[in-house]
């Protein structure tokens, strides 16, 4: 199916930029409060064989807000760890098992 042709979607919610250990604290007790998170984590790309980066954008999003960690600026918080290990929230995603490896 051409790209071109598929329906925009836009995201109604606020967008919310995560760039200290502090501010990731407060959003990750924000997100527990959900049951269900959407995922997704951007890497810079490697053009060299068998080179990989680590995971530098994490983002987490409810219905109503979606949060950009700057894992680069955050790291991998224990806070954050716990939401992404939390069995009380269910977590969608396109290829998560790759994601979480990442991480």
């Amino acid at each position: 199916e051409d790209i071109k042709e598929m329906p925009k979607v836009l995201f109604p919610g606020r967008i919310h930029l995560v760039q200290t250990p502090w501010v990731a604290e407060k959003a990750v007790t924000y997100l527990k409060k959900y049951s269900l998170l959407g995922i997704d984590s951007e890497t810079r790309p490697s053009f060299t064989k068998g080179q990989s980066h680590k995971v530098d954008l994490l983002q987490v999003s409810s219905e109503e807000d979606c949060f950009l960690f700057r894992l680069n600026l955050t790291g991998l918080t224990l806070p954050i760890i716990s939401l992404l290990e939390s069995p009380s929230v269910t977590k969608l995603g396109l290829s998560l098992r790759d994601d979480f490896m990442m991480l």
